[in-house]
């Protein structure tokens, strides 16, 4: 086809014939010279050249169209068809320019080099605006695509944020996924636990994750993914060997596309999405996709970690809330306090306020030990600990919530980042105010102690004649002998720590071994009797020592603790004593017995006629007289010999019911004279008591005197008795005035009588009674009320029963 040039000469062929002419030259150079771009050099010669020949003839018609005198049409289509292809293609728009700029100037240098512009000047207009319509649609192409993948990635952002749970993350990311590529109808994101991946999330293929489904690192497509940390491609998914779902099979799922979803170089999980409707994934859909995968991973991470800090943060308060001290979390460098557990509250007594700032840890009233001064804000140790970075530890007085004050223990240290940096503080508080009052109550104890010793030091060395000390109980050497022993052995303190075997230098052989048995003895029993020796002075004068002594432990040790008393002087006079004793007991009862027998003698002549009868009324007279002398001289040698250990028993089996009955007998007279009552109520079958009768007999009789004594006319006095294991305690009960408190103690002391109770005699029947009954190895005490009567208990052992051991040994 010929046309005519602008000056009406006919022209050659046609602008469009010579553009399809030189098509194939122009395509050859301008491959030449887009293969420089790195993003062109692998790519296949179909692909690189895509649309550029449509383009190209798209651009011949334009010349055909102006030449007919018709508005020729930009080759819109072809442009954005070919931005669509170069974005999945991986090219970038700056790319995509360079190689239209790279087809203009292929086409100008041919029309230079084949002189076209002169003869077709309409030629470099028409090339400028298919190019420049190309470019402008690539622009757009690009910038819609660009749009796209912002506005997907920054729905993952949102999402990232917005979501605390991480199913319901995964949920959003999924639903990103299908609304940033269209062709896509399933969408699941697998996540590692352990060696597994198995399936949170899906769209499409729900079943997955209601039936758990899961695959092993390296097992299946996913597993696949994971273990080579690199996107996998399938066009024909459902029928694949390497799909392992049964779920994805059913469903006929054509193209699967995974990506691995790796941070740093960990693998977390993998994602993939599929299509039923097309076996291809455009490139863009598979950057894309790729894209937001990275971005979603990232999101996934950090909501992992939020989790993981959640838990763990959970896990922290639950230990703390359960710890015996308070605790408090402080963040640094403000100091707000960010955690307080409930001991907090406890120890200060009131609610836990936390401060914002280290300013406000003035409202915590707490107080120096040393000066009382109330601490500044700074110095506390959570303070301390966030602004200097140091590691306190402090005990302090408080003021609590309540008003009251204690004091607690303060220990604080920082907490650092893996820079070094100070980023928060923990205090922990322990409420000492029991230990501290304990440590007072100590040191006064010890102050009081220390008092104590100090008077009984005092008292033990200004005992005349008493010397106190302290021994080990194997060796007997001394470690402790009171100042005075001189004046009681003739010997100093010292000279009795410095002999070795002082007791054996000292004591008389034939006290000696009875000497050290008593002290071997004391290690078996709680507090052995004192025992009286001789003892050898420096003088070589003989004295008596009575010497007592107990076994003391302190822990692991133990030492004895002995009395020794000068009681020669004593001695001597227990001595005068029996000899008095002996005078009363001999040759007082033989004038007295004569004196007896004479009466006797009056009182049967009186009665035999009328010129004696002048006597009867003084022979009774000194008869009764005579008879109170003999009590009196036998209760006065009973008593010595309860004193002196001498009590003799004689013990038998006796039956506790013909006991009290014989014992009544002498007493129904004086009882019925003076109007009371006096019975028994001991029972036939109680056990037989191993008992001394006489003695027995004296015991019931004083207590019996005493008793109708005491009781005013109408009151009754009663006798009863019960067993109790090894023993049968008897009680002698009566209706009388009762005994004041103040006086029972003083009961069974020789010679006492109380000035109240109505009792009148000698003094010395209970003394009788306490002495007779511990002789058997029993006990006697005492129970009365005021206007309502009194009881009088004592306990005899029951045949076969080992008696416990007495003022004497039964004979």
């Amino acid at each position: 086809m010929s046309t005519q040039d602008s000056r009406g000469a006919p022209r050659g062929p046609s602008l469009s014939e010579l553009l399809r002419d030189l098509e194939p030259e122009i395509l050859a150079k301008w491959e030449q010279a887009v293969r420089k771009l790195p993003v062109a050099r692998s790519l296949a010669r179909p692909v690189l050249m895509d649309h550029v020949p449509e383009l190209l003839d798209r651009i011949a018609e334009m010349v055909d169209e102006m030449a007919a005198g018709r508005p020729p049409e930009p080759p819109q289509e072809t442009a954005e068809n070919h931005a669509r292809d170069r974005l999945e293609a991986g090219f970038d728009l700056g790319e995509v320019v360079a190689e239209y700029a790279a087809l203009r100037a292929t086409i100008t240098k041919h029309f230079l080099q084949k002189q076209l512009l002169a003869e077709y000047p309409e030629a470099l207009s028409v090339l400028n605006w298919a190019i420049d319509t190309a470019v402008a649609a690539s622009v757009d192409r690009y910038t819609r695509a660009s749009r796209r993948t912002l506005e997907a990635l920054d729905r993952i952002s949102t999402a990232s944020l917005e979501t605390r749970s991480l199913n319901e993350l995964l949920q959003r990311l999924l639903g990103v996924f299908l609304d940033a590529t269209a062709s896509v109808d399933t969408a699941v994101i697998l996540l590692r636990e352990d060696d597994v991946l198995r399936v949170r999330a899906a769209v499409g293929l729900e079943e997955e994750v209601s039936q758990g489904f899961s695959l092993r690192i390296g097992e299946g497509f996913a597993g696949t993914i994971a273990a080579e940390q690199r996107p996998m491609y399938l066009r024909n998914a459902s029928e694949d060997p390497l799909v392992k779902s049964p779920i994805l099979c059913a469903k006929g799922v054509k193209a699967l596309y995974g990506v691995p979803l790796v941070d740093g170089s960990r693998v977390l999980g993998v994602a993939h999405m599929g299509s039923r409707g097309t076996s291809e994934f455009s490139e863009q859909d598979k950057h894309l996709f790729g894209a937001l995968a990275s971005r979603a991973t990232t999101a996934i991470s950090q909501c992992m970690l939020r989790e993981r800090l959640e838990v763990e943060r959970a896990q922290l308060a639950a230990v703390v809330e359960q710890m015996p001290a308070g605790v408090v979390l402080a963040e640094a460098p403000s100091g707000r306090m960010i955690m307080g557990n409930r001991q907090v509250a406890e120890i200060w007594r009131r609610p836990f306020e936390p401060s914002s700032n280290i300013e406000e840890y003035r409202t915590w009233r707490g107080f120096h030990l040393v000066n009382g001064r109330p601490l500044r804000p700074q110095e506390w140790a959570l303070a301390r600990a966030i602004l200097n970075g140091e590691t306190v530890r402090q005990e302090l007085r408080i003021l609590r919530g309540d008003g009251t004050y204690g004091f607690i223990l303060s220990t604080s240290a920082p907490i650092r980042d893996p820079a070094g940096r100070i980023v928060a503080a923990a205090a922990a508080l322990v409420d000492i105010t029991d230990r501290k009052r304990a440590e007072e109550e100590r040191e006064r104890l010890i102050t009081e102690i220390d008092y104590e010793r100090i008077r009984y030091l005092d008292l033990i060395n200004n005992l005349d004649h008493v010397v106190v000390w302290e021994a080990d109980p194997n060796s007997l050497a001394f470690s402790f002998v009171s100042s005075r022993a001189a004046t009681a052995t003739g010997f100093t303190a010292e000279e009795w720590k410095r002999s070795p075997k002082f007791w054996a230098a000292h004591v008389p052989p034939e006290d000696l071994d009875a000497l050290l048995s008593h002290f071997r003895r004391c290690q078996d029993e709680e507090s052995p009797a004192p025992f009286d020796h001789r003892f050898l002075r420096r003088d070589g004068r003989v004295s008596w020592l009575r010497t007592g002594v107990h076994l003391l432990r302190t822990g692991h040790r133990a030492h004895l603790v002995g009395v020794s008393m000068d009681v020669t002087e004593l001695k001597a006079a227990v001595g005068a004593r029996d000899q008095v004793l002996a005078i009363v007991s001999h040759d007082l009862r033989n004038p007295l017995a004569s004196i007896m027998g004479a009466v006797q003698f009056l009182t049967l002549r009186a009665a035999s006629d009328e010129v004696h009868a002048c006597f009867r009324k003084p022979a009774d007279i000194i008869s009764r007289a005579a008879q109170q002398m003999a009590r009196m001289i036998s209760d006065i040698v009973d008593v010595s010999s309860i004193e002196t250990g001498h009590i003799i028993v004689v013990p038998a089996p006796e039956h506790p019911y013909r006991l009290a009955s014989e014992a009544m007998a002498g007493f129904h007279d004086r009882a019925r004279e003076k109007g009371v009552s006096l019975r028994s109520e001991i029972a036939a079958e109680l056990p037989r008591v191993h008992c001394d009768r006489d003695r027995v007999m004296q015991i019931f009789g004083n207590l019996i005197s005493n008793a109708i004594q005491v009781t005013d006319p109408g009151g009754s006095i009663v006798l009863q008795a019960e067993a109790r294991g090894k023993e049968v305690a008897f009680s002698v009960s009566d209706t009388g005035r009762g005994i004041p408190a103040n006086e029972i103690g003083h009961l069974f002391q020789p010679y006492w009588r109380s000035t109240r109770s109505g009792y009148k005699g000698s003094g010395l029947g209970l003394a009788i009674v306490q002495g007779f009954v511990a002789a058997h190895g029993g006990k006697v005490w005492v129970e009365s009320a005021l206007d309502k009567g009194t009881t009088f208990f004592f306990t005899l052992p029951v045949e076969g029963a080992e008696p416990r051991e007495g003022l004497s040994r039964a004979a």
